[in-house]
């Protein structure tokens, strides 16, 4: 239709919402344009905003950024709705973005909403979430500086691709969608009693899990968590009648919307054998060694092959890729510790690996001391 033309061509961003036959949207904007021309009513909510949004009578979602500048605060209301929804895409590849805060008003965080904001290292996020999109903060400095189980405030929204064990951190409220998929050498999960939300597909691709203890806690499984692991054994450590009152979730589409669970059974879940009143075996939990500062290849020395290595890995993630470093290299790698890799690391090692060509005597870590 011509109204979807244009909104393939630019109205969903100038665009507020058809509502009874009007259109409603910004003054000059494309959608006055397109309502005059088919003499549609058009009501205008004013100058165009730096936050694009839907607006309800009940609530407000952001749907896109037009700004670059790098920080951004998000409104908690905008005329007088509040806002409780980032939409997908809202603030994708917006490379200059270094900083934002999230209201408390909000409460989801769509699909990929700020997916491709490289160097966004700072976010701000609130403990009202309740629920987190798959990649919603993929490509970002914000996860990539963090190791092991990546979070999102009290979310977990991330995790690097070869862990072997995971425990998640006490407090945790929610398993977000995908977490953990392509995880495929993940063997160990540790759910802590806090956690009460676990995301669509969170396990997905995890080859490597055939067991999990699932916490009483848990009030809402989403659907295809387990989809393509080797789960067997789901041990719950309340009874089944408790199991059978949690909340199965249909998957949400891009927007949020909730699908037709019977199309999306977890078939892991459904065919693996519950243990109830019961926690999993004890296995060996793997857990990163103690680095050495600076040893990035691991061969017990500190030198100019580890500084090289710190600046391919500045390369790729200033390119916006994600490292495959381990948690302990990364530790090994940010010998300023201040949470990122980048040339200012490979600097103090070379500096450190001259002192030491010159007779000089110590670690890493008594040389920066000194």
């Amino acid at each position: 239709s011509a109204l979807n033309e244009y909104i393939y061509n630019g109205l969903d961003n100038e665009l507020n919402n058809i509502y009874n036959g009007t259109i409603s949207g910004y003054t000059d904007s494309t959608a006055q344009i397109y309502a005059q021309e088919n003499n549609i009513e058009f009501i205008s909510i004013g100058e165009k905003r730096e936050f694009g949004c839907y607006l309800s009578p009940e609530y407000a979602k952001i749907t896109y950024w037009d700004n670059d500048s790098t920080d951004a605060i998000i409104p908690a209301e905008i005329e007088g709705v509040p806002v409780t929804k980032i939409a997908y895409g809202a603030f994708r590849d917006h490379t200059n973005l270094i900083n934002v805060t999230i209201p408390e008003s909000v409460t989801t965080i769509e699909w990929h909403a700020f997916i491709g904001c490289s160097n966004l290292t700072n976010v701000v996020v609130p403990d009202s979430i309740e629920y987190l999109g798959a990649g919603a903060f993929f490509d970002t400095k914000f996860l990539r500086t963090q190791s092991d189980v990546k979070y999102v405030g009290k979310w977990t929204g991330g995790c690097q691709q070869n862990l072997q064990s995971a425990i998640i951190k006490e407090g945790t409220i929610g398993i977000g969608c995908y977490s953990f998929g392509g995880c495929m050498d993940l063997e160990y999960v540790e759910i802590p009693q806090t956690v009460t939300y676990i995301g669509q597909m969170a396990f997905n691709n995890c080859t490597s899990l055939k067991t999990i203890t699932i916490p009483t806690s848990v009030t809402t499984l989403c659907s295809a968590i387990f989809e393509n692991t080797s789960l067997t054994d789901v041990y719950y450590e309340g009874t089944e009648e408790q199991w059978n009152a949690i909340v199965r979730r249909a998957p949400e589409d891009y927007d949020g919307n909730e699908m037709d669970y019977s199309e999306y059974d977890d078939y892991k879940l459904k065919n693996a054998t519950i243990h109830f009143g019961e926690k999993a075996p004890a296995i060996e939990i793997i857990k990163p060694s103690e680095a050495l500062l600076g040893d990035i290849n691991g061969d017990s020395t500190v030198d100019a092959s580890d500084a090289s290595n710190v600046l391919a890995v500045y390369a790729l993630v200033s390119t916006g890729k994600e490292s495959e470093l381990t948690a302990e290299q990364i530790a090994a790698a940010d010998v300023n510790k201040d949470g990122s890799i980048d040339a200012s690391d490979a600097s103090l090692i070379l500096a450190y690996y001259a002192y030491i060509s010159t007779g000089g005597t110590g670690t890493l870590e008594e040389y920066l001391n000194s």
